[in-house]
C-alpha cells in the first residue's frame, strides 16, 4: 500500500475513533460517584429535598454552641460570631 494510502486509512480510523470518544465518555462519567458540594448553612440543610438528604452530603457548620445536654441528647447553636467568619 503507498504512504497516502495508509495515512488515508490511519486518518479514517482515527474519526471513527473519535466519533465514539465522547459516548464513550458519557458512559464512564455516568458510573462515576458525582461530587457532592458542602452545605455551609442550616438553611442549606433544612431545605433540602428528602432525595437530596439521602445521598450523603457534607455539612460544614461555624456556629455557636449556647447549650448541649448529652444526658438529654440536644444542642442548640446560634450564629458563629463575626470574628470567627
Amino acid at each position: 500500500m503507498p504512504a497516502g494510502g495508509r495515512l488515508r486509512w490511519r486518518a479514517a480510523i482515527a474519526m471513527v475513533a473519535l466519533a465514539w470518544l465522547p459516548e464513550a465518555l458519557a458512559a464512564v462519567a455516568e458510573q462515576l460517584p458525582k461530587i457532592l458540594s458542602t452545605l455551609t448553612t442550616a438553611y442549606e440543610v433544612h431545605h433540602l429535598a428528602v432525595s437530596e438528604s439521602r445521598r450523603g452530603y457534607p455539612v460544614r457548620l461555624r456556629a455557636t454552641v449556647l447549650v448541649y445536654d448529652p444526658l438529654w441528647g440536644m444542642l442548640f447553636m446560634g450564629p458563629a460570631p463575626a470574628h470567627l467568619t
